[in-house]
């Protein structure tokens, strides 16, 4: 199994555990392994879009925001680890975004939320279930390292990924395009990653992308892997 669709897999994997509690506020800390927690101003507004008079929709940047103010109300010292985009278009826009939050101050407990494009708040449930060590288990899986505020937005990730596919892959059969960004487990490095089913060939595919530069790190296909 590739490590991209390994990555896939575990977050889709979050999707189906769900248990909601509450949990009350804590020590508020300022950084988790040496990466600072950052506070909504630190992160820039992305962009927005809007088609016939509906409601705007917007890119990751502006519902990350969002979804933080959110999560501090859970707890102030709440930071994201993971992010997952699903079916998103061309313009970095998915049916909603799947976020991780965990907290310094409640080191057995998770918020799981999930956001539409407009910045309504559709889902959001305090992860409990589960012995002590499962919970923990869990942070050394995905990580605990916050995501910084200053990575690029999600209609770059769309953009560079679908201009690097174009030469290796057929647009018409794409399927499930995802954007996930998350820390890798194996080089600890924070990764963003443009993630989808080829029907032709009949695997999950996608490139790997610099989150701070939005270069393009690596096209992969299942197991293999293929350095730019």
């Amino acid at each position: 199994m590739g490590r991209g669709k390994l990555r896939l897999l575990l977050i889709i994997s979050l999707f189906i555990l769900s248990l909601a509690a509450c949990g009350p506020g804590a020590t508020h800390e300022t950084q988790v392994n040496g990466v600072p927690i950052p506070t909504v101003s630190d992160i820039a507004d992305g962009k927005s879009f809007t088609e016939g008079g509906s409601l705007p929709e917007y890119t990751f940047r502006t519902l990350w925001k969002q979804a933080l103010t959110e999560a501090q109300e859970w707890h102030q010292d709440a930071y994201l680890v993971v992010a997952n985009g699903c079916d998103i278009d061309k313009k970095g826009i998915p049916a909603y975004w799947f976020l991780v939050f965990l907290s310094p101050s409640d080191e057995l407990y998770r918020l799981d939320l999930r956001i539409d494009p407009i910045g309504e708040v559709i889902e959001q449930e305090i992860w409990t279930e589960g012995s002590e060590e499962e919970l923990r288990d869990y942070r050394i899986a995905y990580g605990d390292t916050p995501i910084p505020a200053k990575v690029v937005d999600s209609d770059v990730v769309v953009q560079n990924s679908i201009s690097a596919l174009s030469a290796q892959f057929k647009a018409e059969k794409i399927r499930e395009p995802g954007a996930i960004l998350s820390w890798d487990d194996e080089s600890e490095e924070l990764v963003w990653s443009y993630i989808f089913f080829y029907k032709l060939t009949a695997e999950y595919c996608g490139v790997d992308i610099n989150p701070q530069t939005g270069k393009i790190k690596k096209v992969w296909r299942g197991s293999d892997t293929e350095s730019i």
